[in-house]
């Protein structure tokens, strides 16, 4: 089976996955065109040794990373909980977010990110945890209720 044939199917993801990753589906379209630019461009330096998925993924990596470069999404056309969640996934250093994403959004196995991001597994399982820890605190909120004593009287 050719190799086109074989990434193929995988596109659809990798562009959501892209779009999250950058926020923007214009700068994730860009990174996916110029991820397949390169592996029409140089075919034989396509990851032959792992599944195409994990190969296509590893290409991406590699153009997206070259790039450092961080997008802000400024449509408003999204909803204010994808807008949140967008905010948040940006806090994030970009290497925790990658991983995060590649193991709940892809649903990669913490190996199969590790060799996307060319990480060993254990380093991986510390991204995630950081990330995790990371998203929780942005989400923890304190709330301090006050009942006055009539309300209290009338509980009791």
């Amino acid at each position: 089976m050719s190799l086109a044939r074989q990434i193929a199917p995988h596109l659809p993801l990798l562009r959501r996955y892209a779009r999250a990753l950058t926020g923007a589906q214009d700068s994730g379209d860009a990174f996916v065109a110029a991820s397949l630019e390169a592996i029409i461009a140089r075919p034989d330096e396509f990851p032959a040794d792992v599944d195409p998925r994990v190969g296509l993924y590893q290409v991406f990596h590699r153009i997206w990373s070259s790039a450092n470069v961080e997008v802000v999404d400024t449509r408003e056309e999204s909803s204010v909980g994808a807008q949140k969640a967008q905010q948040r996934l940006r806090a994030l250093p970009p290497i925790n977010r990658q991983a995060l994403l590649l193991t709940t959004l892809e649903s990669f196995t913490v190996p199969e990110a590790a060799r996307v991001l060319g990480r060993s597994a254990a380093d991986v399982n510390v991204l995630l945890e950081q990330a995790l820890d990371d998203l929780d605190r942005q989400t923890k909120a304190r709330i301090l209720i006050k009942i006055g004593r009539a309300s209290c009287r009338e509980r009791v």
